[in-house]
Order: C-alpha cells, then structure tokens, then sequence
C-alpha cells in the first residue's frame, strides 16, 4: 500500500486557475508538504493555490505531496486555459454568437427600410415640388 495518494482537481477561468488538493494519506500520517509544477515554469507550495497562466494553452502540471513520516507521492495531469478575445469577449458564449446573428439579420433590414423612405420622400418631392 502507498502511504500518500496524491491528487487535484482544477477550475480555470480564461488564463487563471484554481488548483485543489485531494491528496490523502493511507496511514496515520498527516500531509504536511506540497509542490506544485504548473507547466510553465512556475511552482507554488501551497495546499489550494491560483495559478495565472500567461498564454493560453495545454499545460502539464503535476503535484507532490509529502506526509509527516517523510513518504511523498506525485500526482500530473494537463490542463487547457485560453484568453478572453483582445475585446474582451469570450468567443465561445453563444449569448455573443446569437447577437451576431442578429445583427447580421437586422443590419440588412435596416438599410432596405432606410433606402425605401429615402425613395419615398424623393418621390412625395417630385410629385409635390412647392412642399
């Protein structure tokens, strides 16, 4: 039996994310050290630390953790960040793709009114010029 079991979940928002231990010990030991490799070049010794990753990517991230006998386990796994858009948008939310949508439909729409009451008050000029 492995005294340590190390092991982490990961939530990201964009380019941050927070990291959280699940390791446990097997045996009456008790967790006492952890180091984390973010992947990037970066490490931390904290139990639940946030990592902000400067470019979006696929990075291998492993954690070791130590119980109070000295035993120590290690525990990777990859994760994916991505950016927000340069203005600022997500371009995965479909809140954002279906405004688009209609902007694409109204915009068009728009013109044509625009274009038939320009025609109209040209006409209404040519048929009364005193007006």
């Amino acid at each position: 039996m492995v005294p340590v079991n190390a092991g982490f979940t990961a939530s990201a928002d964009y380019l941050v994310v927070q990291f959280t231990d699940s390791s446990a010990p097997t045996t009456d030991e008790t967790l006492t050290d952890w180091y984390w490799n973010f992947g990037d070049g970066n490490e931390s010794s904290s139990q639940n630390p946030s990592h902000t990753y400067s470019n979006s990517g696929t990075y291998n991230v492993s954690l070791t953790v130590t119980d109070s006998g000295g035993n120590s386990d290690t525990y990777a796994s990859s994760i994916s960040v991505s950016a927000k858009s340069s203005c600022g948008v997500d371009p995965g939310n479909e809140q954002h793709t279906s405004m688009a949508s209609a902007y694409k439909f109204f915009f068009p729409l728009l013109i044509a009114l625009l274009a038939l009451a320009v025609f109209r008050l040209t006409r209404k000029r040519q048929r009364f010029p005193n007006q």
